[in-house]
């Protein structure tokens, strides 16, 4: 199963829309897409620590824009193909970037490296070419509008047109008013420009009247756009300063282009460290979202998770305004497999996708949703045998998949890989697939995998007593209430409820009592014993907890008795020093008397 496939079944491709929403630039966006399941230790630290730093980051209150520079990155690497001309809207947003970058490296160089040491490590060394950020400076001005001091010629032509412009306002205005006093124009109509010159809106039944040329007319043909001759020429002079002014903004940029080609490789430096920023803080504001940590990293194959979540589902139940359920987990070193029973829609698989979607999400570099405590190693390999996996093209059933998907598995995992199996040996008649899915059990206890599976099969739930290897986990549902509880019970197996369930929905007690004679009668004891140990599990916890609360108390009762008998001794000391301070004086005194006296 490839790990597009893998992450469909477990809800990674939800995550990776998650991320995607949370990027400013559209390339950020594109190498989300790139995250994959990773075995590399180190990079996987680094990557969780990266993103801990931003979420701390954002935490003070503090946030950076990146303003989607790495969208831009292409037209500046373009500079190193000759005669190319970079837009000026581009060279305004390398300014802006240039600017914010360097303060965001001001503001981690200002004892931040401390704080923040793994981001600082990205920019620190990255070199922001000031003789570029000068010469932007003086071209543009804080609005992106090219300043009339760009060049000397720039102010020289700008200077004309303005003259020009003048002259030309006030001739149109003078031929303007004219024309209306003649009642050759609309009351409402005002001077127009069409092809870049002053035209007037002319009553097309005037039109005779104004020599000139006709550039346009109305929809309608009411009203017709005439250049009067008499600003030709002004109209003439004022498109060939156009003209000019474009070539030198032209030349402008041309000569830009020349003098940016030495830093081309420092730009880039600043692109790639844009995107890299970009995407820690869009793993950041997801890891803030959902609550995510930084777990414990091991190098074992291990899991210990504390109150772990799912965040997807939790995102769902949110909207429904419900709260997810979460479950803590231990597995990994000795306990080499994990059989998780109980009721249908108990939440078996809900809580196996959400420990390979969490273990998926950490091995691409994400913090996860657990509580602080939490430890996970780093497996080699991920497989994923959930859901049903017919297939028309290849004419294979469920059970056929669901077997062919297992026999890759015994072929390929290996003792450092995490497997997870929905519903293993489901699909048949339950005896041969109860014995095939022992089968395989044993198979995969011998080869020491790390295997987690549900199952309704009693006797793979026996297997823990069998195999030390073997542990036991199982759903809680209230019986008294007959609703599931989602809540993950470690070390005992869980019972069907199946008739319980039937009841619920309704059943008759004619049918019931018939269901429970058809049982056989080892089944009864079993799933009676279940619930025995169910209950005694559950009147332990309570004593757990009672003994909990009251060592707590008693550690309280102690810490007081300590501050009061510290408390005495203090006073007995002070008592002590000033009764032995009184009896020095009063000795002091009687010599001085005995001395005066003799």
């Amino acid at each position: 199963m490839t790990h597009k496939e893998i992450e469909i079944k477990i809800g990674f491709d939800q995550i990776r829309i998650q991320l995607q929403n949370a990027c400013q630039s559209q390339v950020a966006k594109h190498e989300i897409e790139k995250i994959s399941f990773g075995t590399d230790y180190e990079a996987i630290y680094l990557s969780l620590t990266q993103i801990t730093e931003f979420v701390n980051l954002l935490q003070t209150g503090k946030d950076l824009n990146f303003l989607a520079l790495a969208d831009h990155a292409q037209h500046i690497e373009n500079l190193a193909i000759e005669g190319f001309y970079v837009r000026p809207s581009d060279w305004f947003f390398l300014l802006k970037s240039l600017t914010q970058f360097a303060e965001i490296k001001r503001f981690f160089s200002q004892e931040k490296e401390n704080l923040y040491p793994e981001l600082y490590k990205l920019i620190e060394r990255i070199f922001v070419p000031k003789e570029i950020l000068n010469e932007l400076n003086l071209i543009f001005d804080s609005n992106g509008y090219i300043k009339d001091t760009a060049s000397d010629e720039l102010f020289s032509i700008r200077k004309s047109l303005q003259s020009e412009n003048q002259n030309l306002n006030k001739r149109t205005d003078s031929i303007f008013k004219a024309a209306k006093k003649a009642g050759y124009l609309s009351e409402d109509q005002t001077i127009s420009i069409r092809k870049g010159r002053v035209v007037l809106p002319v009553i097309a039944t005037y039109k005779r009247k104004i020599k000139g040329l006709i550039h346009d007319e109305s929809s309608t043909g009411q009203t017709t756009y005439i250049e009067p001759e008499e600003i030709f020429d002004l109209n003439n002079r004022i498109c060939e300063l156009n003209f000019a002014e474009e070539r030198e903004i032209t030349a402008i940029f041309i000569n830009l282009n020349t003098n940016a080609k030495p830093y081309l490789g420092d730009l880039k430096n600043i692109f790639v460290a844009y995107l890299q920023m970009d995407l820690i803080r869009a793993k950041a504001k997801f890891a803030i979202k959902f609550n995510c940590i930084k777990p414990k990293l091991k190098r074992e194959s291990t899991l210990y998770l504390i109150q772990a979540r799912n965040p997807i589902l939790s995102e769902k139940l949110k909207a429904k305004q419900r709260d997810i359920v979460p479950f803590t987990l231990r597995f990994g070193n000795q306990d080499k497999v994990l059989v998780i029973s109980g009721p249908n829609a108990g939440g078996k698989s809900a809580t196996l996708k959400t420990v390979c979607l969490l273990q998926y999400m950490l091995q691409a570099g994400l913090l996860i949703p657990t509580d602080e405590g939490s430890e996970i190693g780093i497996f080699d390999h991920l497989f994923v045998e959930i859901g049903d996996g017919q297939s028309v093209e290849n004419d294979l059933s469920t059970y056929s998949s669901h077997l062919k998907n297992l026999n890759t598995i015994l072929k390929f995992a290996t003792t450092k890989s995490l497997i997870a199996i929905d519903e293993l040996g489901s699909g048949t008649e339950p005896q041969h697939g109860g014995a095939i899915a022992e089968g395989i059990m044993e198979e995969l206890i011998k080869n020491k995998c790390n295997t987690i599976i549900t199952t309704h099969f009693n006797n793979l739930k026996l297997l823990a007593s069998k195999y030390k290897e073997v542990k036991n986990a199982s759903m809680g549902y209230d019986s008294q209430n007959l609703s599931p509880t989602y809540q993950l019970n470690m070390d005992i197996p869980g019972q069907s409820f199946a008739l319980e369930i039937a009841k619920k929905t309704g059943f008759s007690t004619q049918i019931l009592n018939r269901f429970m004679e058809l049982l056989p009668q080892e089944q009864i004891i079993y799933e009676q014993t279940l619930a025995e140990m169910n209950k005694s599990k559950e009147k332990i916890a309570e004593l757990e907890q009672s003994l909990t609360i009251q060592k707590e108390n008693l550690k309280q009762q102690i810490e007081v008795y300590k501050n009061r008998s510290s408390e005495l001794s203090k006073q007995k000391n002070e008592i002590l020093h000033t009764a032995k301070s009184q009896a020095l004086e009063i000795v002091s005194k009687s010599n001085k008397l005995i001395e005066r006296t003799i």
